[in-house]
């Protein structure tokens, strides 16, 4: 059996995306890494869900962070951002799109969910 050589792998993929990704707004340029240590995705990890400036000050770093905080960007601009990072380097970051809600399901008598079906033996009330 061949051995798997991590450092083979790494080097390939950093050779095909490069360290970094880059994007411009207003004429400034940014750049995020194309592969997060194991420290960045337990930092990722503990943040808020709705943390968009946690996550965006822990991609791009503080000196960056504070660079795109000085511009007028909307939500709908930091989703497009993340969702063309995600194509590119096949890290998913967050979707660009509401959340689903889930709905309440109705209880059965024994304070599970009610059965979608009932066994036929079982009595309508008319």
């Amino acid at each position: 059996m061949t051995r798997f050589d991590v450092n083979a792998a790494r080097a390939q993929r950093l050779e095909a995306l490069g360290r970094t990704w880059s994007f411009e707004l207003d004429t400034e340029s940014y750049t995020l890494p194309t592969e997060l240590t194991r420290a960045t995705a337990k930092a990722l990890r503990k943040l808020d869900d709705n943390d968009v400036d946690g996550l965006l000050r822990l991609l791009l770093g503080e000196k960056q962070f504070t660079r795109f905080e000085q511009h007028e960007v909307t939500m709908q601009d930091i989703a497009a951002i993340l969702e063309a990072y995600g194509k590119e380097t096949g890290l998913g970051l967050g979707k660009a799109e509401p959340r689903r809600v889930r709905r309440r399901t109705r209880r059965g008598p024994r304070g599970g969910p009610a059965p979608l079906l009932r066994h036929r033996s079982a009595r309508l009330a008319p």
